[in-house]
């Protein structure tokens, strides 16, 4: 049922239900189950309207299910991508034929605003809402006393309620050509004063 409301609104899971995000080189090296699917994802989108200004400086932990986006839906994109050396497979068997899902296409956390204005979080890992301390990026100096889970879940959480990246129009004044006051309703073809 999940997977059919997810790709209504373009976006495609991988087709394995075992299959999990593997990266070994963008692995958070706190995993402590050593097959590198606790990934420290750091490939953020670059808006404001849903991230805000403030820029998140620790890596998000990510361990889950990888999904795709559909390229013909363009109201579904990208705000948490995997490292280009991420790929979508069962960590605990071998790979018999190449994975559907590699690289940066794999999307991690993807958002959607449908033409009524409603907004969509998908994501494929529970690991994202934890409040788990501590994170090192592989390959990284930086060690983290907080991943950047909460800041980005906030963040998020922030544009999908609407409190961020909404229009809103106030002290709008309107009016017929040559009147002065707001009517009840308008006519077809009215030409109108909009300030």
């Amino acid at each position: 049922m999940i997977r059919g409301i997810v790709t209504e609104c373009g976006v495609d899971f991988d087709e394995d239900s075992s299959a999990m995000l593997i990266d070994h080189t963008s692995f958070s090296v706190f995993d402590v189950d050593g097959n590198h699917t606790l990934i420290a994802a750091d490939d953020l989108v670059k808006s404001d309207v849903i991230l805000g200004k403030a820029k998140i400086e620790a890596p998000v932990l990510f361990r889950g299910v990888a999904h795709s986006l559909n390229p013909t839906n363009s109201l579904v994109f990208k705000v948490l991508s995997a490292s280009p050396s991420a790929y979508s497979a069962n960590p605990s068997s071998k790979l018999s034929s190449p994975p559907q899902l590699t690289g940066s296409a794999i999307s991690l956390v993807s958002v959607m605003q449908a033409r009524n204005n409603a907004r969509v979080v998908i994501s494929g890992s529970l690991q994202l809402f934890s409040d788990r301390s501590g994170v090192q990026k592989a390959g990284s100096q930086n060690q983290y006393e907080n991943p950047g889970n909460e800041q980005f879940v906030t963040k998020l959480s922030k544009w999908v309620f609407h409190e961020r990246g909404h229009l809103k129009a106030g002290s709008l004044v309107h009016h017929r050509v040559g009147e002065t006051d707001e009517p009840a309703i308008y006519k077809i073809k009215d030409d109108l004063v909009w300030l």
